[in-house]
C-alpha cells in the first residue's frame, strides 16, 4: 500500500491512516455535535492521539553501566515467515524517524 513512498510521505500517510482509524472509532451513540467536538479535539491534538510512534526529546536519560566491555551474544534466529513483517516494521520505523 505505501511501498515506493519517500520517508516523509510515508510518515504522513501513516499518521493520516492512524487519525482516520481513530476518528472512525468515535462512539456512534454520541450526537452530531458531540462527535464534531471529539473530531475537533482529535485534529487539534493529533500528535498526541496517534498510533504512530515518534521521538520525544522532553527528557534525557542516562544508563550507568557496571562494566565497560560489551557483552556478546548470538542473535536469535528469525523464522523465515516472519522476515517480511519484520522488514516492514523496520522500514516503517525508519520512515517515521524513530530509529
Amino acid at each position: 500500500m505505501l511501498k515506493g513512498l519517500g520517508r516523509g510521505t510515508m510518515a504522513l500517510a501513516l499518521r493520516d491512516e492512524a487519525l482516520a482509524l481513530t476518528t472512525s472509532l468515535i462512539n456512534s451513540e454520541l450526537n452530531t455535535e458531540q462527535q464534531a467536538d471529539i473530531r475537533e479535539i482529535l485534529n487539534e491534538y493529533q500528535d498526541i492521539f496517534s498510533d504512530v510512534p515518534k521521538v520525544m526529546n522532553l527528557i534525557e536519560h542516562k544508563v550507568q553501566l557496571t562494566e565497560t566491555e560489551p557483552e556478546n551474544h548470538k542473535s536469535y534466529p528469525i523464522p523465515y515467515k516472519m522476515q517480511k513483517d519484520i522488514d516492514k516494521e523496520i522500514d516503517d520505523m525508519l520512515a517515521m524517524g524513530v530509529i
